[in-house]
């Protein structure tokens, strides 16, 4: 896969090591699909977006669901108390949030839990 190179190159310098892993494989993977399908390979501008796209998925972290870790000011002021809204519109809306400011995302079940809490407090 001559085009793989190429590849590590457009990954960002700080990236760390397991996600370039991660980018990595499932780029190869797609190139293994490619070369059994006999599909044409990819032009420098497809493999750029690709890349971009992984590198976006994978830089979006997220609490996992068994982290008892503390939620910061800067999550909670993400949290829509509204009572009018559903639990789904506003952890959307927060899920943006935390994405544009490369804040860590909670998971859905988290969000609620603490949704819940702080309109009981409110």
């Amino acid at each position: 896969m001559p085009w793989l190179e190429r590849c590590i190159e457009l990954l960002p310098r700080e990236m760390p090591k397991d996600s370039a892993i991660k980018i990595l494989t499932f780029l190869s993977c797609v190139g293994l699909i490619q070369n059994v399908e006999k599909i044409e390979p990819l032009d420098v501008d497809e493999q750029e977006e690709i890349v971009e796209q992984v590198v976006e998925r994978i830089e979006l972290t997220s609490v996992p669901a068994s982290s008892n870790s503390r939620w910061a000011d800067l999550e909670i002021s993400y949290i829509d108390l509204s009572p009018d809204l559903s639990h789904s519109d506003v952890y959307v809306a927060y899920v943006k949030r935390c994405t544009s400011n490369s804040v860590s995302v909670r998971t859905l079940t988290s969000f609620k839990c603490k949704r819940q809490r702080l309109m009981h407090v409110v």
